[in-house]
């Protein structure tokens, strides 16, 4: 027990009370704790799905508390269970608040927060299971938002879980039934239950909330039912639940008084923890003027270890969590480039993982979005220019040059694995794709600093010219940039979560093109089939010489297309048979995808 005066004679009557009516197998302490940390933690909250009908008390199983906290702490995940109890007028109410201070399960992404849903296993509603008690998490479920992972994804053995208005339930709402999807989703996701875990009360803004959706955090229970709450649950602490993690106030208690003991248990207080002596974000090396950068450093914080780049040098920062690494790219709209942007995605997806990209404005995320679902500058029915990085075609010291006086070359990729190099009318390379990059580099002409000046050399060794200094040598010749090869085609924005700012952190921008709306969604006719496929074939396929693509190659890499522009699940109702019939001609795609993960 705690309390705000921690005095025996302070808390006499609590004490009495306790001793009057807890079971004899219940051990309780005076104890001090320490207030919890205003950054928020994921957190769950039991609701009354019954609040406009009259109802019994609900009637969960006697051991939902009790198999909840268990799994907790088999899963070694540090948490904080409220449970409050008070009077209404001949009524006993309850109210059931959990957070969850593990950084694997804080949610970053929307599919994290559907793969929480579809397991269900540290949801309390899934232990305290009656006919109307749900749970905060759970509040877009109660609408018109299904989970479901049953479509075939590019580069998942597994499908992962996808939230999506379900449009089976949109079709059996009322004709002037108001759902408000997006106000549902919000209120489940929003940090604000921490909140009100933290100030022991919901919000008014918060109840007003819960009262639009017929809901009550308020649970109406009776002397039967209340034990399922108030349960004693013998929990053994093999080590502690509360590690120090950056960015989290270390949650703290000590014990004042053993006013009963529980049998075989020892009181005990939370391990003394010294502070490290350099802060996690000094250690990224961010500049501190740039606030964009260090609000979202200070974001990830709690969702996993941050470290300077390793594995993705051209990362802002990395962050390590649920046992892989992922690159973290910060940009703005002046910052943003196309192929810096492309290439890192690029290279999280052949890594089997995926990029977190935070952008300052929705006009940014909705810039980078379009850049990655078609990852070219421009294609033809014979090949398809790439977009370029913003570093120099370089190995070990060498680079690749042009004429100053070229027009700048461009790159371009053909359905065969060619990558042609072109200025004007004029193909100054064509080698195949798969070219070492030292190869590639020697293959065209190339500098290379000797004697502290700079040689340019053609393909085939000979030396051009010799600059004695920077300024000489870009008078006449100028870096190569190196081409972007996507590691996707029509699924870039499955490799990439795109975030942008909100007043308590960041959400993931999802990316809506008009014509997904241009049919009523609950009444997608046949035609609306029809032209989603002909669009899809035209911007990421060309006609087949000689290759020909089968339907069990297009049906995934359709699917996971639209799984990350419609929001209704339309790959759901999509079938292979239905899509075949579309395909009228023999089409390949507009450049391979044979290293694609």
């Amino acid at each position: 027990m705690a309390a705000g005066d921690r005095t025996l004679e302070a808390n006499y009557s609590l004490i009495r009370s306790a001793q009057e009516h807890l079971p004899q197998a219940l051990g309780f302490e005076l104890v001090e704790v320490s207030q919890l940390g205003s950054t928020p933690a994921v957190t769950a909250c039991l609701l009354d799905s019954s609040a406009t009908t009259y109802t019994s008390a609900v009637s969960p199983p006697s051991t939902a508390l009790q198999r909840y906290l268990e799994t907790l702490i088999d899963n070694r995940l540090p948490h904080v269970v409220q449970i409050i109890v008070r009077n209404d007028g001949a009524d006993r109410q309850v109210s059931l608040r959990a957070a969850l201070y593990d950084p694997d399960v804080q949610w970053v992404s929307d599919a994290d927060y559907a793969t929480t849903l579809d397991d269900g296993t540290f949801d309390p509603a899934t232990y305290f299971t009656d006919d109307v008690i749900t749970s905060s998490w759970r509040l877009p479920l109660e609408g018109t938002w299904s989970v479901s992972k049953d479509v075939p994804l590019v580069g998942h053995d597994d499908a992962i879980p996808r939230l999506y208005l379900d449009t089976d339930q949109i079709r059996a709402l009322e004709y002037d039934a108001d759902h408000r999807p997006d106000a549902r989703q919000r209120l489940a996701r929003s940090p604000d239950a921490f909140d009100a875990l933290r100030e022991r009360a919901p919000s008014p803004s918060r109840l007003r909330a819960y009262t639009s959706f017929d809901v009550d955090p308020w649970l109406t229970v009776d002397a039967e039912t209340l034990p399922a709450f108030l349960e004693h649950v013998p929990a053994y602490y093999d080590h502690d639940l509360w590690p120090a993690v950056p960015g989290w106030k270390r949650f703290e208690y000590s014990v004042e008084s053993v006013l009963r003991e529980a049998p075989g248990t020892t009181p005990a207080t939370t391990n003394a923890w010294t502070p490290p002596p350099v802060d996690p974000l000094e250690k990224l090396d961010i500049d501190d003027a740039d606030e964009h950068t260090q609000a979202a450093a200070a974001w990830f914080l709690t969702r996993g270890t941050l470290r300077r780049p390793r594995a993705f040098p051209s990362a802002t920062f990395e962050i390590f969590r649920n046992g892989r690494s992922r690159p973290v790219l910060v940009v703005t709209e002046e910052t943003l480039a196309a192929g810096d942007l492309i290439e890192l995605v690029s290279d999280a997806a052949r890594a089997g993982t995926t990029a977190y990209v935070v952008a300052d404005t929705d006009a940014t995320a909705r810039h980078i979005a379009t850049l990655l679902l078609r990852p070219f500058r421009e294609s033809t029915s014979t090949r398809t220019r790439l977009y370029t990085t913003t570093q120099r075609l370089e190995v070990d010291g060498q680079w690749a040059v042009h004429p100053e006086s070229y027009d700048d070359p461009e790159w371009w990729w053909t359905p065969g694995d060619t990558l042609e190099l072109w200025a004007g009318d004029t193909c100054l390379a064509r080698r195949p794709r798969t070219l070492e990059t030292a190869s590639l580099i020697e293959s065209l002409p190339h500098c290379r600093r000797v004697d502290n000046a700079y040689v340019v050399s053609d393909a085939n060794g000979n030396h051009i010219t010799r600059a004695p200094t920077t300024e000489a040598l870009a008078a006449s010749w100028t870096p190569l940039p190196p081409p972007v090869t996507p590691a996707f085609l029509a699924t870039g924005t499955q490799y990439a979560t795109v975030l942008t700012p909100t007043t308590n952190g960041f959400r993931e921008y999802h990316h809506h093109p008009a014509w997904i709306d241009t049919d009523d969604p609950r009444y997608r006719s046949p035609s609306f089939t029809t032209k989603v496929v002909e669009r899809f074939l035209d911007q990421y396929t060309a006609p087949a010489d000689p290759d020909t693509l089968t339907i069990d190659q297009l049906f995934p890499q359709l699917c996971t297309w639209l799984r990350t522009i419609d929001p209704y699940g339309f790959e759901f109702d999509l079938a292979p048979d239905d899509v075949a019939h579309t395909m009228d001609t023999d089409r390949q795609w507009r450049y391979p995808l044979g290293d694609q993960p």
